[in-house]
């Protein structure tokens, strides 16, 4: 997914947001629902249905490239450290040999 798409993915999921966060939708505490959600149509309940699926949808691939990213950089950093610490133990067998070389020499 390009940067692009990605940021007009980000856009259209603010913008839809806004519209489903109606406050004529909420539940009014203790007298029920509003008065605009008692008169809603069933068409209507389901295109509200299907814009919090797709907001959902949505939220699930953000969260899901997000644990990738995640998985990807700790592979990385794993494999990197394991590499460094290799080369830190060889460096260290180079050294001991060489002081070991130095102290039969004398």
């Amino acid at each position: 997914m390009t940067s692009d798409s990605m940021e007009a993915g980000r856009h259209f999921l603010q913008q839809e947001r806004l519209r489903l966060l109606d406050p004529d939708l909420f539940v009014d505490g203790a007298e029920g629902m509003s008065h605009e959600a008692k008169h809603m149509s069933r068409s209507e309940w389901l295109s509200l249905l299907r814009r919090q699926e797709l907001l959902h949808r949505m939220e699930m691939e953000r969260w899901e490239e997000a644990l990738a990213a995640a998985t990807e950089l700790l592979r990385k950093v794993s494999s990197n450290l394991f590499s460094n610490l290799l080369s830190l133990l060889l460096l260290l067998l180079l050294l001991l040999f060489s002081l070991q070389q130095q102290l039969l020499e004398q």
